[in-house]
């Protein structure tokens, strides 16, 4: 009999999809593009003479996710936006949601820890394992897989950028979570950012060259640019992968990361390791020349939280590696302690002997949610975390709106045709209200509780509305060139049409997973040599000793099995 149930609520519930009966818009815009997986609700549905009637019973659900890191936000849905998602999830899915949390820096270990046990499991889990991790918990039965259940609005995208079914994915294929889908140029690329208000003020052009930018930083040390009487403007590497992936390709290193994922191909389709090239060492080598001149941030390596505030506190920034949006919340948050800061992405620079190169990203979505064995309501629970693929979804996790909007944002393309630009269905502008509460309060977005990770969401968008989104959010007036369409779109369509896209590999599977595992010796040998290396605590005269350790503890073993999984990969994307 309940098996019997849960069909007629399957057909039910694609019913309502095409009959597109989902009731949290009023945009015209959107009513057109219904998806949304909203089942209906009881006194809608026809009565079956012979079968009982579904269960209104509400289903807890805990949602266990890492700290923010915002002591003044943190998670809570007695936030206003969030508000919103509890009431949805209550009155339409029967999901009474609450937040589970655990400190960020003991989070993985944590989650590690009840799934072995298999005990205590929460119902949903909001997390990113790495593809090895995310199927052993598959294969060990902890978590289910989500084709079990339909997702049609999250199939769509699936459809458009098929890489994130292998992402997100078994080694045969089967969906194991969903994920962030923004697929745009500002979510594939990583760049430089540079103090272009000291540049100006010095009478300097921006930075095209290794050499350029050694001197940029140490004019701004010359020049006292913060006042403080100190030579403490530095480049600030807080992300050491995200710093060697985007400096790296300087010196012509395709790709560089850490040691587990610094995997690149050759033109023939041959896999190797980036980090033990003569590229790679060229890079170390330029790195430690930064450090040893105080141009880097001593603590680039190893700092809290407390120490980074305090440096930009300190108006030290003098540039930084990462994502390109970097241009325009920097400067946000720095004029909300009032201080001016041009923190502006450049074209990637090179060692002057070849053109330049970024790494483009195979774009593989963000964030990751997953349901364990024991989540009470798997059904009602996937069906609600696809409804955020929809427009609607989009817009309420995304802006805490629905269209046609309210008090903080709402849905209207006028502005976005003014600047000659084809609107997007999802997208929707900040209200003055919002202009005027987010000058002095530069985190009132997470005090709304909008854009939280342990809820999807979708949006494609070209270079134009990216940028849109920059200049009427952050406005030129506070982020300079970042925010600007005339010199952010050229920046991004840089990327797009000269970036190399990055290796992708299938899931490992078990024996493939074991070997990867047995290396971890390896991986870890890898890193903290080449963070030696890179802060002089290592001479770069013994670089060939550190190959030959790599080698000898078995980097030819693990490189054969990332061999596999890519000839797999291309033959999956049939490539």
């Amino acid at each position: 009999m309940k098996k019997l149930i849960a069909i007629l609520l399957a057909m039910l519930m694609v019913i309502t999809i095409f009959a597109g009966c989902a009731e949290t818009t009023t945009d015209e815009s959107s009513s057109t593009d219904k998806e949304s997986s909203v089942p209906a609700k009881d006194d809608e549905k026809e009565e079956e003479s012979d079968t009982e009637e579904p269960s209104a019973e509400v289903a807890d659900i805990t949602i266990f996710i890492a700290e923010n890191g915002n002591v003044d936000y943190p998670y809570s849905f007695e936030r206003p936006a969030q508000a919103k998602i509890h009431e949805l999830a209550l009155n339409e899915y029967g999901l009474n949601l609450s937040y589970e949390t655990a400190i960020s820096t003991e989070f993985e270990t944590i989650l590690n820890t009840r799934f072995a046990s298999g005990e205590n499991l929460p119902d949903v889990v909001s997390h990113r394992y790495d593809d090895i991790k995310l199927n052993e918990v598959y294969n060990n039965g902890v978590i289910i897989s989500i084709d079990d259940y339909e997702h049609p609005n999250f199939d769509e995208f699936l459809e458009e950028v098929p890489y994130l079914r292998i992402a997100n994915g078994s080694a045969d294929g089967k969906l194991l979570r969903f994920c962030e889908v923004f697929f745009n140029v500002s979510h594939i690329t990583n760049g430089l950012n540079v103090r272009k208000d000291w540049l100006t003020e010095l009478g300097m052009e921006l930075p095209t060259t290794t050499e350029e930018l050694r001197e940029a930083v140490q004019a701004f040390q010359d020049n006292d640019m913060n006042g403080d009487g100190a030579p403490n403007e530095q480049l600030a590497f807080t992300d050491w992968k995200t710093m060697n992936y985007v400096l790296a390709t300087a010196f012509g290193v395709q790709k560089m990361t850490d040691a587990k994922n610094s995997w690149c191909y050759t033109d023939d389709g041959k896999v190797y390791n980036s980090m033990v090239t003569d590229e790679a060492k060229a890079y170390c080598e330029y790195i430690a020349s930064l450090y040893s001149q105080g141009l880097i941030w001593e603590n680039f390596l190893n700092y809290t939280n407390d120490d980074y505030s305090a440096f930009k506190l300190a108006n030290r920034y003098a540039g930084s590696c990462g994502r390109n949006w970097d241009g325009v919340l920097l400067p946000t948050e720095m004029n909300g302690y009032g201080l001016t800061c041009e923190n502006t992405p450049i074209i990637p620079i090179t060692d002057g002997t070849r053109e330049p190169a970024s790494v483009i990203t195979n774009y593989a979505g963000s964030g990751g949610i997953m349901f364990t064995r024991d989540c009470d309501a798997p059904d009602r629970c996937v069906a609600f975390w696809d409804y955020f693929y929809t427009v609607e979804g989009h817009q309420l996790r995304y802006y805490g709106e629905v269209a046609p909007g309210g008090d903080y944002y709402v849905k209207d393309d006028s502005a976005h045709t003014a600047l000659g630009l084809e609107p997007e269905v999802r997208n929707m502008i900040p209200t003055d209200k919002y202009n005027e509460e987010s000058a002095t309060m530069p985190d009132l977005r997470s005090s709304l509780g909008i854009n939280q990770p342990m809820f999807p969401s979708a949006s494609i968008s070209g270079p134009g509305i990216v940028v849109a989104e920059y200049y009427l959010t952050f406005t030129p007036e506070i982020c300079g060139d970042s925010a600007r369409l005339e010199y952010m779109v050229p920046i991004y369509e840089w990327h797009l049409e000269n970036g190399t896209y990055e290796l992708s590999m299938i899931a490992a599977n078990e024996e493939q997973a074991k070997v990867i595992s047995d290396h971890a010796d390896l991986f870890a040998y890898m890193d903290e040599q080449i963070k030696a290396f890179q802060s002089c605590v290592r001479d770069m005269s013994e670089w060939d000793d550190f190959v030959a350790t790599c080698e000898s503890m078995g980097l030819a073993e693990v490189t054969a099995v990332q061999q596999v999984r890519y000839d797999g990969y291309l033959a999956a994307m049939g490539e």
